[in-house]
């Protein structure tokens, strides 16, 4: 009797350890990490060398698959380059001297047969810049594959300016 508990609390633990292995690596929990990451390369807070500030922008781009679009809506803009992307980034945070980015809103869904995700996600930023502090909220759709293993932006898209001055490019 006593071996046949053992044996079940040993199939109660193992049980346990592949759902949180599983829960872990879920496709929402690995889009998450993508975009944390994304958050954690477009914050600043001080000054930078512009090493570091070409670094973080050029690394934006591991998040991206290898075949790109970024639909910049209200501003016309489409960019589907990475040294374009890197130079617009470079650009935005070498304004700020403080970037904060809170990605809230946010809708996914995964087809996981395909596995294609798309999310609409408010990107809020707000900052302090040369002028003072400012505020902007951005509503964006961004398609996710996998690529490499890993869940990658294929496409994102800019549908409205939610709150301050278009200051994004």
């Amino acid at each position: 009797m006593k071996s046949r508990v053992t044996w079940l609390y040993a199939a109660l633990a193992l049980a346990v350890a592949v759902w949180a292995y599983d829960q872990w690596n879920s496709d929402r929990r690995q889009i998450g990490r993508q975009l944390a990451r994304w958050q954690s390369l477009v914050e600043k807070d001080g000054d930078e060398n512009a090493l570091t500030q070409a670094n973080k922008a050029a690394r934006i781009g591991e998040l991206l698959t290898a075949a790109f679009e970024i639909h910049l809506g209200p501003f016309s803009t489409v960019v589907t380059d990475r040294a374009q992307l890197s130079q617009v980034m470079y650009q935005y945070r070498s304004r700020a001297s403080r970037i904060g980015v809170d990605f809230r809103d946010q809708e996914l869904e995964i087809d996981e047969r395909l596995r294609i995700g798309d999310m609409t996600v408010v990107a809020a930023v707000d900052g302090t810049a040369a002028g003072g502090l400012y505020r902007e909220a951005y509503r964006f759709r961004m398609r996710w594959v996998v690529e490499g293993k890993q869940w990658r932006i294929q496409r994102a898209e800019l549908l409205e300016v939610l709150e301050g001055s278009p200051g994004l490019f």
